[in-house]
Parts: structure tokens; sequence; C-alpha cells
């Protein structure tokens, strides 16, 4: 499906409310106790950036965009500001054959742990060591798809550190919104509800 390589930006996003869900099947016995099965081995992530005023200059930002992507046809960037960096992470160890290594980011908590595969890094975010050596040249980054290509295959483990965007698309093809207050020159609008939903790629 097209995709396109522009970040939805509203600043810092305040009152943005979203995050990531995972898909869980719950069964419940007679008894009480449950058997769970997890669905996604990653979770998806969901952000409202409805339910707010608007000045008339981020409204008509925000109509551009809608109208443009279609509403849900395309896809686009979206930052979410509470989890949009990676530091020192471990993306693979070299071997001495291997030359590209998928850019991740791991959540650990004890003996569990998830990984999220990134495939839309910020554009000249990438730092990357190998054995702990930083690593300034001989290497390349795919910011469509997060590979990270190096033109000899390093031997070492891997480490990078990066920002990233996660690849959305709106939820509703169709965009409310409500004049509420203000004077002609300083007008403010209510959207009521809309909001982007991330896409595997």
């Amino acid at each position: 499906m097209p995709f396109n390589e522009v970040r939805l930006n509203l600043g810092f996003d305040q009152g943005t409310v979203g995050g990531a869900s995972f898909s869980t099947t719950v069964l419940t016995t007679g008894g009480g106790y449950e058997q769970r099965n997890s669905n996604w081995d990653e979770p998806r992530g969901r952000w409202q950036i409805g339910d707010r005023l608007y000045d008339r200059e981020e409204l008509d930002y925000i109509i551009r965009f809608h109208r443009a992507h279609r509403g849900k046809a395309d896809g686009f960037r979206f930052r979410d500001w509470a989890n949009y960096q990676a530091v020192n992470e471990l993306i693979g160890v070299g071997n001495g054959v291997i030359t590209q290594f998928q850019l991740k980011k791991t959540y650990t908590i004890g003996s569990l742990s998830t990984v999220q595969i990134i495939k839309k890094p910020v554009a000249g975010s990438v730092f990357l060591t190998v054995a702990g050596v930083p690593i300034t040249s001989g290497f390349s980054v795919d910011n469509t798809t997060g590979l990270c290509t190096f033109t000899a295959p390093p031997t070492g483990i891997v480490n990078a550190t990066f920002d990233f965007d996660i690849p959305v698309r709106f939820e509703q093809d169709t965009f409310d919104h409500r004049y509420d207050a203000g004077t002609p020159d300083e007008m403010l609008f209510y959207v009521s509800t809309l909001a982007v939903l991330e896409i595997k790629i």
C-alpha cells in the first residue's frame, strides 16, 4: 500500500492519548482459572489526536494532511513522544560474514522481553558501535526500512542509538471538525474524533 515518508507534525502533541496495544484471548474456566493466548508477537499502536481544540493554522494543516493521504488510504510517519528513542540497543552480532542488520528496540523486564522492529528511523540519527567502538563510516542506513548495511562485514556486537517514527494511517476516512470559539482572526475549532493507527509494513 502507498506510504508517504513524511511525519505528521503536531509539535509535541500535547493531549495525544494512545500507545501500544496487544491482542490476547482469555478463556475462563468454571473454576475461575484462565487460559491466555497471545495472538500477536508485537503490539499495534493507536493514538487519539482528536478531542481537542485546534487553531486555524493547525486545523488547515490537518485538513491538508488528511485529504492528501485520502483518509485511511495512505500511510505516513508519526512520532510517539512517549517512546521515540533507542539507546545502545543490541541489533546483532557480526561474524565477519553478515553485512546487514535490522534496527530494533528490545523491552526487557526480568526474564521476559519483546522486540520492536524499527523500520522508520529518523534520518541522520543513527549512531553505531561495533564491539564498543564508534563507527563513523563504512555503513549506510535505509531510513525507509531500518536496515543498516556495512561495506565490510563487522566482527563483534553491533549496537545502535537512534530516533524513530511509527508507520501509521488515519483510522477515519471522515474528518469532523466544528467552529467552537474565537474571533475571525483567532478562531478555535474542536475536533471530536481523529486517530492514527500503526500499520505493519
